[in-house]
């Protein structure tokens, strides 16, 4: 499943908008939206009341490390439980960064480490390469889930399909999740409702 755009409220855009200056990625002014590219995608701040959303931004396999250093200088990265701002997903094989944005979407950069990209040093926004997770509270994950595989073939790889799953690629996946749920990392940033639109090259949820 391809990500090719987000769609989410928000209520600072002006602040989004220096977010993204800091990264030094393209956003431009769109009928009164902010449209930010990222890699391959792009994320759509529309003016509006936000609800805590998540998304992830792949980055190359052999890019964490200085990722994690870079986003550091730009942000203030989230932390576990033991303090540490790394996450590591053996599971998944991968390592990810998280942090906050003005709205309070949680955020991840993520290194798939089964997915390996060229990448030259040092780390900038060349090596942002795109969208491969949109968050999607639903109310029940299992008829959901049934629902997109039936409309775009796209299958749970990860989750227990009652309260959590990952569905499509590690290239591209709604991460559903039971409305209610707190999105990881975090104690307090519940899921209560899905994105305005996430656009795939499957076809635009939600329905």
């Amino acid at each position: 499943m391809h990500l090719r755009e987000i769609r989410l409220a928000s209520a600072r855009l002006e602040p989004q908008r220096a977010l993204y200056a800091a990264f030094g990625v393209q956003a431009a002014d769109e009928d009164g939206a902010l449209a930010v590219g990222i890699g391959d995608a792009r994320v759509v701040l529309v003016a509006g009341e936000p609800s805590p959303q998540h998304f992830a931004i792949r980055i190359p396999s052999a890019a964490y490390a200085d990722a994690l250093a870079w986003l550091g200088e730009r942000v203030d990265l989230l932390t576990g439980e033991h303090g540490g701002r790394r996450f590591a997903f053996p599971d998944w094989n991968a390592d990810s960064a998280y942090f906050a944005d003005p709205d309070g979407n949680i955020v991840e950069l993520i290194a798939h480490h089964d997915l390996p990209e060229p990448y030259t040093p040092p780390f900038g926004p060349a090596a942002l390469l795109g969208i491969c997770e949109a968050g999607m509270p639903v109310a029940d994950v299992a008829e959901f889930l049934d629902e997109l595989e039936r409309r775009t073939g796209a299958r749970p790889w990860s989750g227990n399909r009652e309260t959590f799953a990952a569905a499509g690629t590690k290239a591209g996946s709604l991460i559903v999740v039971g409305r209610g749920r707190v999105w990881y990392p975090t104690r307090a940033a519940a899921a209560t409702r899905p994105p305005i639109a996430v656009h795939t090259d499957a076809g635009t949820l939600p329905w």
